[in-house]
């Protein structure tokens, strides 16, 4: 999974605003695999990856016919695994309630969303795209907030261009 974590990481980080319908898949599925493993305690692979690509799928495919919906699922869906996994990164895994601030930070990245579609999905998508890195384990550090801090910045300014030189 982990080359997976870091190939959605990176298409996030730096094409999350230009391919919509995958940054809604890929949000489905990373939110469904966290979802999986960490509140359903699933230890089958198999149930994990099929509630991942089964959510995948519905995002992808609400992304490409019904679009007001899926900008509202995904920004939920982007909102609660970046408030959830920051949380954790954080070490705040032990909050009482760490499912209702989830929460908080799924209806926020909802609205979001649906307000500001084109910056907040750069954002959202350069957000989570660097947390997918992460999560890949493939960088190997203590430094995992500095470099968090980087990915995200790298991912923004990259997609902010990218969004810009398009616009004009």
């Amino acid at each position: 999974m982990n080359i997976f974590s870091l190939l959605a990481g990176l298409i996030l980080l730096f094409m999350g605003r230009k391919f919509f319908w995958l940054f809604v898949g890929l949000v489905g599925f990373a939110s469904g695999f966290y979802t999986a493993q960490y509140v359903f305690a699933f230890n089958n692979l198999l149930v994990t990856l099929i509630l991942s690509i089964g959510l995948g799928l519905l995002g992808a495919l609400m992304a490409i016919f019904v679009q007001r919906i899926a900008v509202f699922f995904s920004g939920f869906m982007a909102g609660w695994y970046f408030t959830r996994s920051f949380l954790i990164f954080a070490g705040l895994s032990a909050l009482p309630f760490l499912w209702l601030v989830a929460l908080a930070g799924g209806i926020i990245g909802a609205v979001l969303l649906s307000m500001a579609f084109d910056y907040a999905l750069i954002v959202l998508s350069a957000a989570v795209g660097a947390l997918a890195i992460i999560h890949s384990n493939f960088l190997l550090t203590d430094s995992n907030i500095f470099i968090f801090i980087v990915l995200f910045f790298i991912g923004l300014i990259f997609q902010i261009r990218i969004f810009r030189t398009k616009k004009a």
